[in-house]
């Protein structure tokens, strides 16, 4: 089983519809802005934009699987959005096409990453490095 904290296929958000506020691993969403919520222990929310036929889709989905699983860092979360199941929040992101990957709501790749472009995005998110915890010495 990979190492790291990989999600099933909803967002863990909470939501304040009557407002428009979304709160996306410690970041406050209103709209396309973002504000820091203080946590406890920063995490980071990997989520891949997909669609079902999508076969470019398929590859993202595992390597983003397979750094997360890499970084072995329980901070590190990964969701898998639908975009035809979840079209709201894919438009507002920013998504045009399929794949892209949003780390804490937020849009930050919109073509596919290589996997060293992806791997220091989230540790840039984590504050430059994985923790020791769940590695393997």
């Amino acid at each position: 089983m990979a190492k790291g904290n990989i999600v099933g296929e909803h967002r863990d958000t909470s939501a304040f519809p009557f407002c428009g506020i979304r709160l996306v691993a410690g970041h406050c969403v209103v709209g396309k802005s973002v504000m820091s919520v203080e946590t406890e222990s920063q995490s980071v929310l990997v989520e891949v934009l997909s669609a079902s036929g999508c076969g470019r889709c398929q590859k993202i989905k595992a390597l983003a699987k397979a750094v997360i699983a890499e970084l072995s860092d329980d901070r590190v979360r990964y969701q898998e959005i639908n975009v035809v199941d979840d079209i709201d929040y894919a438009v507002s992101l920013g998504v045009m096409s399929t794949p892209a990957i949003a780390l804490d709501g937020v849009l930050v790749f919109a073509a596919p990453p290589s996997k060293a472009k992806l791997r220091q995005a989230i540790l840039d998110r984590l504050g430059g490095h994985p923790t020791d915890q769940g590695k393997a010495h």
